[in-house]
């Protein structure tokens, strides 16, 4: 029936449905190619994922010995609630002697501990004030830590600089651990 059909048409008419046919099957060929691309690159994906994860599923021991071993050095009572971080900030500015603002805290939870960040801005400082912030500041490691510093000088004096400190610390939470 098909055939006879289409021994009937004219010859244009089956160049075109015949071009017609070729477009069709290039463009679901296309589309196949690319979905076939599409699924191999989520094959590799997902099979070098498994290999990371059985890679981490053989190391479980090593790693929970290690962790432990870090929990062990960390003390639940030396982190810092967000109100007690700006508390020790706040005193290690004025024993620097800085003319500061602080910002509120950020804090971004998590399950076993709360990350908490807060910019001060400080004023006409001297290079001796400024370093003996950061000092204090690194005493208290790894219970606080910079995360980002940028000076500049001050315009009507340029022996003295204006600071903006991002200081971060965790608060371990003891029921999850």
């Amino acid at each position: 029936m098909l055939k006879n059909l289409f021994q009937a048409m004219s010859l244009r008419e089956r160049f075109l449905l015949t071009v017609f046919i070729w477009v069709c099957l290039l463009v679901w060929g296309g589309s196949v190619m690319g979905s076939m691309k599409t699924f191999r690159s989520e094959f590799s994906r997902t099979k070098s994922e498994l290999k990371t994860q059985k890679n981490l599923i053989g190391e479980r021991e090593t790693i929970e010995v290690r962790l432990q071993d870090q929990l062990q050095r960390l003390d639940p009572q030396k982190t810092y609630t967000s109100s007690q971080l700006v508390g020790k900030l706040d005193s290690f500015a004025r024993n620097a002697n800085l003319r500061f603002d602080t910002n509120s805290p950020n804090t971004k939870p998590g399950d076993i501990f709360n990350i908490h960040t807060v910019r001060i801005q400080v004023r006409q400082a001297g290079i001796g004030d400024l370093i003996e912030f950061d000092n204090q500041i690194k005493k208290e490691s790894p219970y606080l830590g910079l995360e980002r510093v940028k000076l500049t000088s001050n315009k009507s004096d340029p022996r003295l600089l204006n600071g903006q400190y991002v200081i971060s610390s965790f608060e371990l939470k003891e029921n999850a651990l």
